[in-house]
């Protein structure tokens, strides 16, 4: 019972605070004080065990709780021994802190079942820890000889006789146990898994820990081997037990590291790489499709999706949380070896985001966050693009199918829950602002759009609202230009004549995906020539450029990139980057429910071996008992079956929920021994 353990924590760490006080001041009073308190401790403790045990229905080495509580138990009274075999009062400073340590810790673990280690994989742990208690007073005791210092501490410290007595025989008691630990870990494994050995690190680090006390006796017997060697021994023994229990966590997580779908996105952006750097990059919806079916091979990138748009390249993928480096890797190098890049180039400008910043950065981009003028729509659909050419392309997987959709979920709650996208503010509209900034009013004016995608549309909207008495639209494709043009109320030009119309415009701006110059220096030179050395704008909105940017050294003619426009920033910028810190809690918050739910998703495959197994033992069971069952109708049997799967659901309900908590703590080792189990390779 709770309240008895909580009594029993009281009297020992009554009992250890003495136990320090009488090591000392040497006081024998103070020693009766910390003696009796472990008695008493000791009583409720076995009382609390008891009933535990009457209350449970099962000998309490069961769950976790019930665990550590017997460890501390058994560790007291194992101390209780050793105090009364040899007298040794220095022990306790040392045992009685843990046996605090671990009772409160059994008191913090809430009464859920959680299914402890079998308990005889434990219990040589007592004695390992009271060799290296030993091994340590040896130590210090033999540094006071040594030295002759003879300070307060080597009065209170035991013979040098008698604690080595107390590890040999420590030793002794610990390596049979651990022996028996070994072997009946063994049994179990084969038992559970059919095999006895695994290479588990757990298992190669308990092996050498049993050689190294192997060793530590067969030197004491044969060769008489005691003193400091066999102390230092001691303590190197423990320090092989901590990595047994602790430093193998790391390998064991990494191991388990193969069965686990890691996020990464590596890319460029305008934050990180100027217009000629992000331009080598770009990728047309074409180059897209084949890169995409180039960087996914199924085993190290298992999914992948490409985002191409002015401001940013970068690229989503899934792989095993085993391969991520080299999935990263992999990743790095396809870029570089997109436009035949020397390795480094693009080290500066590159950035890396695994799992849990990979989620935030996509939910940041699609929630235009990252954007270079936080709140513009366009960049939703750019990643929606995105995503589309991924699926034809056959990249995009479970993991990213979750993963977007969640995306595309999250910049609706931004755009819908925050103001980031009152007062339009974009690309296109930044463009306008830049033309004003030269002619004052776009009124009387007249724009040539070249270009008649997304992009050019905006424009064309934000152009008219400006008040431009005359608008152009050009485009290699003249249906499209046709089109856009008649949807505005503007004029249509062929593309042919291209270099004509440049003489007749105040205000260009280019929105294609051409991979070349559109608009060359030559060509400006003679469209300033035909207007007569008047001022004319031209913006290039385009990745990679359309506008020499040579045409920026004719005279009376302002040439402006995409990375230009950032020096154009309106009040509007400003409130919506108010605005952005309530989005940025929205993404947080939606960050870590991603999290869970693609952990839970991890789980579904396991579910349905577990299902699947139970239902088929019962389809089986029934098959069997059809002969006793005798002569049934159809409905009688299908009657007969839906009672009995109903029954098995029952049943392994509350298993599939203690699944989803092991789920929901991350505990990968643990559900992946449920995945072996029930013969789940997902």
């Amino acid at each position: 019972m709770k309240s008895l353990l909580l009594a029993a924590f009281a009297a020992y760490l009554i009992a250890a605070i003495h136990l320090i006080l009488a090591f000392i001041n040497k006081r024998r009073s103070v020693q009766r004080v910390a003696e009796w308190s472990i008695a008493t401790g000791f009583i409720l403790h076995t009382t609390a065990l008891i009933a535990d045990w009457a209350i449970d229905g099962h000998y309490p080495l069961v769950f976790l709780r019930e665990t550590l509580s017997f460890l501390a138990w058994a560790l007291v009274a194992a101390y209780a021994l050793i105090l009364y075999r040899y007298r040794t009062q220095a022990l306790g400073v040392f045992t009685m802190p843990l046996i605090c340590a671990l009772t409160f810790i059994a008191l913090l673990i809430k009464s859920d079942p959680q299914e402890a280690s079998a308990w005889y994989s434990t219990t040589w742990l007592f004695p390992i820890f009271v060799v290296f208690i030993a091994s340590v007073i040896y130590l210090l005791q033999e540094r006071e000889l040594k030295l002759k210092t003879f300070s307060a501490m080597f009065h209170r410290l035991p013979p040098l006789s008698t604690v080595n007595q107390l590890a040999t025989t420590a030793a002794i008691f610990g390596l049979t146990l651990l022996t028996l630990g070994i072997a009946t870990g063994m049994l179990w494994s084969w038992a559970r898994y059919g095999r006895i050995w695994a290479n588990d690190p757990k298992e190669i680090f308990a092996l050498l820990t049993w050689l190294l006390y192997f060793a530590l006796l067969v030197y004491r017997s044969t060769a008489n081997w005691r003193g400091r060697n066999a102390a230092w021994l001691g303590v190197a023994g423990f320090a092989l037990v901590l990595c047994t229990f602790f430093g193998t966590r790391l390998l064991k997580s990494y191991h388990a590291r193969r069965f686990q779908m890691s996020i990464v996105l590596v890319g460029i952006n305008h934050k990180t790489a100027p217009v000629e750097v992000r331009e080598l990059l770009a990728f047309s919806d074409q180059a897209c499709a084949a890169g995409l079916r180039r960087l996914v091979d199924g085993e190290v990138v298992r999914e992948g999706l490409i985002v191409s748009t002015c401001n940013r390249v970068e690229i989503l993928s899934a792989t095993t949380a085993e391969q991520v480096d080299i999935g990263t890797e992999r990743i790095t190098e396809f870029l570089d070896s997109t436009q035949k890049l020397p390795p480094g180039f693009l080290t500066q400008h590159i950035y890396q985001h695994r799992d849990e910043e990979a989620v935030r950065h996509l939910f940041r981009v699609a929630s235009s966050l990252d954007s270079m003028v936080v709140g513009e729509p366009q960049v939703l659909g750019q990643v929606r693009h995105a995503y589309s050419l991924a699926v034809e392309a056959g990249t995009a997987g479970r993991v990213l199918n979750r993963l977007v959709h969640h995306t595309f979920r999250v910049a609706k709650r931004v755009r819908t829950e925050t103001g980031i996208a009152s007062n339009a503010v974009s690309i296109s509209y930044m463009a306008v602002e830049l033309g004003k900034k030269i002619f004052e009013s776009l009124k009387d004016r007249t724009v040539l759009l070249v270009g008649a995608g997304e992009m050019a549309e905006l424009s064309a909207r934000h152009l008219l609202n400006a008040g431009a008495s005359r608008l152009l639209i050009t485009n290699r494709t003249a249906l499209s230009s046709q089109h856009l043009a008649e949807e505005f109320g503007s004029e249509a030009v062929p593309f042919t004549e291209l270099e004509k119309w440049l003489g007749e415009a105040d205000v260009v701006i280019c929105s294609t995906g051409s991979p070349d110059y559109v608009v060359t220096e030559e060509m400006t030179r003679k469209a300033r020539e035909r207007r007569r050395n008047r001022p004319m704008c031209m913006i290039d909105i385009s990745v990679p450029r359309n506008i020499d940017p040579k045409a920026g050294s004719v005279a009376n003619v302002f040439v402006f990139d995409i990375d230009d426009l950032e020096s154009v920033i309106s009040s509007n910028i400003r409130e919506r980057e108010r605005e952005a810190e309530s989005a940025e809690l929205i993404v947080q918050s939606e960050v870590m429910q991603f999290q869970q739910s693609l952990r839970l998703m991890d789980m579904g495959p396991t579910i349905g071996a577990l299902r699947n197994k139970l239902q088929s033992i019962a389809r089986t069971e029934l098959e069997r008992q059809r002969k006793a069952l005798g002569d049934l109708s159809p409905d009688q049997e299908a009657a007969v079956e839906q009672l009995l799967l109903a029954t098995v659901n029952k049943i392994s309900h509350p298993v599939l929920n203690q699944m989803r908590r092991f789920y929901e703590a991350s505990d990968v080792e643990t559900m992946q021994e449920i995945k072996d189990a029930f013969g789940s390779d997902e």
